[in-house]
């Protein structure tokens, strides 16, 4: 990942230069498990730094879907 541009200011606060439409909300609890993703398989390192972070996302995704769909199963049987 590129972390050009991002400085931590006084406050404490990181700032970025990412254009808002960038931008994207997600949970604490997402947020690490893409950078957990991402670490871990350096294949991500030949897409953009958008494009990786999109691609991990639907992963993610796929795979909170998938859980719910087990659970909700096992509750129903």
């Amino acid at each position: 990942m590129n972390y050009d541009g991002v400085e931590q200011g006084e406050d404490g606060m990181w700032h970025a230069g990412e254009a808002d439409e960038d931008l994207m909300v997600m949970c604490s609890w997402c947020h690490e498990r893409v950078h957990q993703l991402m670490d871990r398989d350096r294949g991500w390192a030949g897409l953009s730094r958008r494009d990786a972070t999109l691609a991990i996302i639907r992963t993610i995704q796929r795979r909170v879907l998938v859980e719910a769909v087990r659970l909700t199963t096992e509750v129903t049987e």
